[in-house]
């Protein structure tokens, strides 16, 4: 229980993910408030700039965080496959090497390739950042957490620990027959 209570009260303050379009693979399509994705099944004629996805269905948040603790929800409900988590700025997004290094993610109805897979159909998923740095003894340190939970059931599903050294940005897979939305963040 002390997770739920930690997660609630870093999260009061955060700030709701937009998506960016700039990086969603051409398969998907954003809403106009830009909060939700969906896998189309068509390939969109859009231009390839460097920060888009080509090989896997997947869309960035428009906010990087390199400090402090983070909060959002994702309604999964709809979704029969899906991936979320962080990734690094710099993790490569052209060819099939994306989930090869630097992603914290959960995923449902996918393979464990793509992060740690959770069994329970969910309505909500909540992603808990807490990017921690500090100074230990003049050694620069950079150490965090990011947690996964199931919001309706104050359920704890994973936690990664890792050192962070570069900045991290909210990232969504969305396969066929996906639809995900982000929520505004409820402490309730």
């Amino acid at each position: 229980w002390f997770f739920e209570i930690k997660a609630a009260v870093d999260c009061v303050s955060s700030a709701p993910v937009i998506l960016d379009p700039n990086t969603a693979d051409p398969y998907l399509v954003l809403s106009d408030d830009l909060t939700s994705v969906r896998y189309s099944g068509n390939n969109q004629l859009i231009p390839d700039n460097p920060e888009r996805f080509d090989s896997y269905p997947c869309v960035l948040g428009s906010e990087g965080f390199n400090s402090g603790t983070h909060c959002w929800d994702v309604e999964v409900k709809e979704s029969l496959r899906w991936s979320l988590g962080v990734t690094t700025a710099s993790n490569q997004r052209k060819g099939g090497v994306f989930f090869n290094t630097d992603v914290w993610s959960v995923t449902y109805g996918c393979s464990d390739r793509l992060g740690f897979r959770v069994k329970q159909d969910l309505e909500r998923v909540r992603v808990d950042l807490d990017y921690d740095r500090g100074l230990v003894v003049d050694l620069d340190y950079d150490r965090g957490t990011v947690s996964f939970s199931d919001p309706v059931t104050n359920t704890h599903l994973h936690t990664f620990t890792t050192s962070f050294t570069h900045t991290l940005f909210p990232f969504f897979w969305c396969g066929y027959s996906c639809s995900l939305r982000i929520l505004a963040f409820n402490s309730q």
